[in-house]
C-alpha cells in the first residue's frame, strides 16, 4: 500500500480487494483512515478497532503478564488478527490453534496479513463447532465473531459452550468478543442467557463503543483457588470503554 493512499484513506475509502466467498457472497477489504475495513452484507469489522478491544481487555484482567500461557485456541479465526496481536503485541510464547470456517477470510490473512509467516499457528479450516473433536485443553480462549451468521451458528447448538468450559486450564481465560453492531437484540440477549446457564463462575460483561462500531465481549475466568468445589460463584459487571 502507498503512502499516498494512506493519506487519500483519510478522506474516502480505498478498495483494495473483493472477493467472493463459498456462499457467493462479496467481501471487499479497504482501507479508511489508514484503518482496514472487511465488509460484505452482514460483516463491517475494522481490523485496528478489534485491536484496540483485545489490547483493552488484555490491559484490564493483567492478561499481558501471563507469560505462563503456553497454549491458546481462537474460534473465528477470521483473517488472522487476534493471533497476529498476540504473536507481535503480547509476545506469549505460546502455540496458537484455530478454527475458521470460512475458506475466503483465510485467503485474505495470508495474501494481506501474511499469516502463514507464524510458525506457532495452526489454523483448522472448519466449523468452530467441530472443537468436540478436540482432546487439549488450553489456558486461553478467544471466541471472535463478527459475522452474526457466526453468532446464530453458536447459538443453535447448546452443547458448543458446555464444550469449550471443559477445555479452559485452571486459571485460564475465556473472552467471547462479539461484533453486535448490526446483531439484533434479541440474538445478542439470547447468546447472553446461554452463557450465564453454562458457566458457574464468575462473568465480566463489556460494551466497547465507537462512532462505526459496537462490540459485547465477555470474560470468563476460571481460578480454582477461589472455591475448592471448582463451582465458583456468578458475577455479573458491566464496564463502559470508548475507544
Amino acid at each position: 500500500m502507498s503512502f499516498i493512499k494512506k493519506i487519500q484513506s483519510y478522506f474516502h475509502p480505498i478498495n483494495i480487494d473483493s472477493f467472493k466467498g463459498e456462499s457467493s457472497r462479496k467481501v471487499t477489504l479497504s482501507l479508511l483512515r489508514n484503518n482496514y475495513i472487511l465488509t460484505s452484507d452482514s460483516i463491517y469489522y475494522s481490523v485496528n478497532y478489534n485491536e484496540s478491544i483485545f489490547s483493552e481487555v488484555f490491559k484490564l484482567y493483567g492478561i499481558t503478564q501471563k507469560k505462563d500461557f503456553k497454549k491458546v485456541l481462537i474460534l473465528g479465526f477470521g483473517i488472522g488478527t487476534v493471533a497476529e496481536f498476540i504473536n507481535n503485541k503480547i509476545q506469549f510464547n505460546c502455540q496458537i490453534r484455530a478454527y475458521e470456517e470460512e475458506k475466503i477470510f483465510l485467503n485474505i490473512a495470508e495474501k494481506y496479513f501474511h499469516s502463514d509467516k507464524y510458525t506457532n499457528i495452526k489454523v483448522i479450516n472448519n466449523s468452530i463447532r467441530d472443537i468436540v473433536n478436540e482432546t487439549n485443553t488450553y489456558d486461553l480462549i478467544i471466541i471472535d465473531l463478527f459475522d452474526e451468521k457466526q453468532i446464530r451458528s453458536i447459538i443453535e447448538d447448546a452443547h458448543f459452550f458446555n464444550i469449550v468450559k471443559k477445555q479452559v486450564n485452571f486459571n485460564g481465560f475465556i473472552i467471547v468478543n462479539l461484533n453486535v453492531s448490526n446483531t439484533p437484540l434479541p440474538l445478542v440477549n439470547q447468546i447472553k442467557k446461554s452463557l450465564i446457564s453454562v458457566f458457574n463462575f464468575d462473568i465480566d460483561i463489556i460494551n466497547f463503543t465507537h462512532q462505526y462500531f459496537k462490540n459485547t465481549v465477555y470474560i470468563f475466568f476460571l481460578d480454582d483457588k477461589k472455591n475448592e468445589s471448582n463451582k465458583l460463584k456468578l458475577r455479573l459487571k458491566n464496564i463502559s470503554i470508548k475507544i
